[in-house]
């Protein structure tokens, strides 16, 4: 099976994490610490994360779909197919 078009396959993901994500921030104010607190809280699967900073100068400013999140990264995949990690210490600044 060939590896292009698995960007695309997330897009329906994408879309139920946006869905998902203003149901859960409804009421707040974007910015504000509530609703910070309850992003961080969230579930980021089907987010699209950028990568601000990292140690690997070649890795700023990747990004992708969240398809997996463990304890110590994210794996994301990028729009050109590609699968990422990306360790996070603080959650991306642009979701």
């Amino acid at each position: 099976m060939a590896r292009r078009g698995r960007h695309a396959l997330y897009a329906p993901l994408r879309e139920l994490w946006l869905a998902y994500v203003a149901r859960a921030t409804e009421g707040l104010t974007v910015g504000d610490e509530a609703w910070v607190a309850r992003l961080v809280q969230s579930d980021l699967h089907g987010s699209e994360l950028h990568v601000t900073h990292s140690r690997d100068a070649a890795r700023v400013g990747k990004h992708g779909t969240v398809v997996m999140d463990t304890p110590n990264a994210f794996h994301l995949v990028s729009p050109d197919d590609r699968l990422l990690g990306a360790r996070p210490r603080v959650v991306a600044d642009r979701i």
